[in-house]
């Protein structure tokens, strides 16, 4: 991953009301928080990379947690919302029937997989403090459940119009193809092997291969 913060932060979080150093300081903890991760970063080297001095932290935020928190509250409750009414508007938008199908489901996987990357440094914070902090996992669940059940619904019809299939059991294998695809993926190109040259459409449309042959 290069230095270069890809996340706009300015439409995710309130920036226009910020002092410029606050703004600094936020943007450096998003890059490292997301490259480093939270425990190996501290409010020393956000200071380097924001260049401003640890006072200017600590006067606006108290601790590293609460830096933290207040990058986290924005992304529950505005990413993950958004992430899922946009992945419904989209279902909404695609036909799929059997002559399209494969076709169906690489928009399905670009779609994702852009809104992941283009927000790569706050999903990457999101799934790290997700997979060790239960308090942030739950707030994570509650902020999709909004919209879960609309969505399973809607993937439930597209699902029945696209292989004729009534049984849910293949829907459920389906959709955690689906999901485990794009974020295994979005996790190598971001974390595990972020230096790699990538096709990106050329990778997604192999996955909407994949996951097609098993419907």
């Amino acid at each position: 991953m290069d230095n270069q913060l890809v996340t706009n932060i300015d439409y995710w979080y309130k920036t226009d009301k910020m002092p410029a150093s606050q703004r600094k300081v936020l943007a450096s903890a998003i890059k490292l928080f997301s490259t480093q991760g939270y425990d190996k970063t501290s409010t020393s080297s956000i200071s380097q990379d924001a260049h401003v001095s640890q006072a200017i932290i600590f006067k606006y935020f108290h601790s590293k947690e609460e830096l933290l928190k207040s990058i986290l509250k924005p992304i529950i409750n505005n990413v993950v919302p958004v992430y899922a009414e946009q992945f419904l508007d989209h279902l909404k938008s695609i036909k799929f029937n059997q002559e399209e199908a494969e076709d169906g489901i690489y928009y399905l996987f670009r779609e994702r997989f852009n809104f992941m990357y283009q927000n790569k440094e706050v999903i990457m914070i999101l799934i790290s403090q997700a997979l060790i902090n239960d308090d942030i996992k739950n707030d994570v669940i509650k902020a999709l459940n909004k919209k879960q059940d609309k969505l399973m619904r809607l993937m439930w019809l597209k699902f029945k119009d696209l292989t004729g299939s009534k049984n849910k059991e293949e829907f459920k294998n389906f959709v955690e193809l689906f999901v485990t695809q794009v974020m295994a993926y979005f996790l190598q190109v971001v974390k595990i092997a972020p230096n790699e040259k990538y096709d990106f459409e050329k990778d997604l449309r192999r996955f909407a291969r994949n996951v097609y042959l098993t419907i």
